[in-house]
């Protein structure tokens, strides 16, 4: 991207996509203008391998906006274009909740990392998390209007409570 000429400077080659938004002594901050929202909905989901997904990720002309990559294939067929309206909130980090309308049944993107532990559930009742585009989390989603909730809840963290509380009681007895 670089280039140094015989006096030091450097010139840099930016691609469109990005915008400078602060500069300050030959540092620059860019803003990619063609990133993708936090959550999105897809209407189509392509099953691919850890190195499959990781090659359509890299690759500029994958339809990311349009398609997901995970475990299991599923497609929307219709003719319809997908209509949506979502709002994502971080209550702590370990509990998130996204208010969804859609117009069709849909894929839930976030981009949030897949993690062991993390529960979800669309309105009140628990579905299945998909490790989507290779690191983030996905989750199918009925059209209308609906609220998701992703929480953190891991066994281990159970397990590693009692452990110290036992631990704790023996010390004190």
């Amino acid at each position: 991207l670089g280039r140094a000429s015989s006096n030091g400077s450097v010139s840099v080659d930016i691609p469109p996509k990005y915008k400078e938004v602060f500069e300050d002594k030959g540092v620059a901050i860019l803003e990619n203008t063609e990133s993708l929202p936090r959550v999105y909905l897809t209407k189509n989901v392509i099953k691919a391998s850890d190195s499959a997904a990781l090659k359509y990720m890299l690759d500029d002309k994958f339809p990311i906006k349009t398609t997901s990559i995970s475990d299991f294939d599923w497609h929307n067929n219709t003719g319809e274009n997908l209509k949506e309206n979502l709002t994502y909130e971080q209550i702590t980090n370990s509990h998130v909740l996204i208010k969804t309308t859609s117009n069709l049944d849909a894929y839930l993107v976030i981009l949030d990392s897949f993690y062991p532990g993390w529960k979800a559930t669309i309105d009140g009742k628990e579905t299945q998390i998909h490790r989507t585009n290779y690191n983030f989390r996905g989750i199918l989603l009925p059209k209308g209007t609906h609220t998701v909730e992703f929480i953190y809840n891991p066994i281990s963290l159970k397990y590693g409570a009692i452990v110290s509380g036992v631990s704790l009681l023996i010390i004190l007895l």
